[in-house]
């Protein structure tokens, strides 16, 4: 009897360990334009364009990538001036924190005036459910795009994106949702998601950006640009890091020797 009772123990245990793994890598998966929304902000030297990322533990599986495209159309038309491109490389290997919506996000310099500006973004992610195909930067299975418009304008309030993302009636067009119903390996032992070819509606205002994201993404902002093509010239150089990071190497190194010739005498 306690053999019996053991093994159904045994079973019934294992089946819930299978089935707590399979939910795992099962779920919807959201990315969402936080901000800007469709408003108008002040204009500033640099502006942060943020992503949030929701379910982020089944992100890996959808190699994800994000191209945007801002346009000012300010004169109804597109300028020139103004307009730029920018591409989040497969998203992969992104360092996601543990923090559920997980935040991405990087700073721009040419929304530092007035002007009507017009953001499409591309989602692109691998489906195991379609062939993949070249979009010219990533090898992916499907992709999305969606788009908003947002104007900048001298008499507006200053950027606060901590009161910018309590807004709850942001439109759906700043999400784009899936789900992920199975997992399969590829041939090259990688595991990729089953994604259902229905719609899921997405609910971008869940993604809200307290004040100590607020405050990150601030802080990033030297880092951000001093890692840049051409960073500004208070940038350190490597050359003085290095200087940096031997004399505090040397500092430690005679602590440890004095800490050690202390306890020898």
């Amino acid at each position: 009897m306690y053999i019996i009772s053991w093994v159904s123990w045994f079973f019934v245990t294992c089946i819930g360990a299978v089935n707590a793994a399979a939910s795992d890598s099962l779920g919807v998966v959201e990315v969402d334009l936080v901000f800007p929304r469709n408003d108008t902000y002040a204009p500033a030297s640099y502006v942060p364009i943020v992503f949030g990322f929701q379910n982020i533990k089944l992100a890996p599986l959808l190699n994800l990538s994000i191209e945007l495209h801002v346009w000012n159309m300010t004169n109804g038309s597109i300028v020139d001036q103004g307009s730029f491109s920018d591409f989040h490389d497969d998203l992969r290997w992104t360092n996601m924190s543990s923090t559920d919506p997980f935040l991405k996000y990087r700073h721009y310099n040419q929304l530092n005036t007035e002007g009507i500006w017009r953001l499409v973004w591309t989602l692109s992610w691998s489906n195991c459910t379609q062939e993949p195909y070249w979009t010219g930067t990533n090898l992916t299975g499907y992709m999305q795009s969606s788009a908003i418009t947002f104007t900048t304008k001298k008499s507006a309030q200053d950027i606060d994106l901590v009161t910018a993302t309590k807004d709850q009636n942001c439109s759906e067009d700043q999400g784009i949702a899936f789900k992920i119903m199975d997992t399969e390996t590829s041939d090259s032992g990688e595991r990729c998601a089953a994604v259902a070819n229905y719609t899921v509606t997405p609910n971008p205002c869940r993604v809200k950006i307290d004040s100590a994201a607020a405050s990150n993404i601030s802080a990033s902002l030297p880092e951000q640009l001093c890692s840049r093509r051409n960073p500004p010239i208070d940038c350190p150089s490597d050359e003085s890091a290095a200087q940096q990071l031997l004399v505090g190497g040397m500092a430690c190194l005679m602590a440890a020797f004095g800490a050690l010739s202390y306890l020898l005498m």
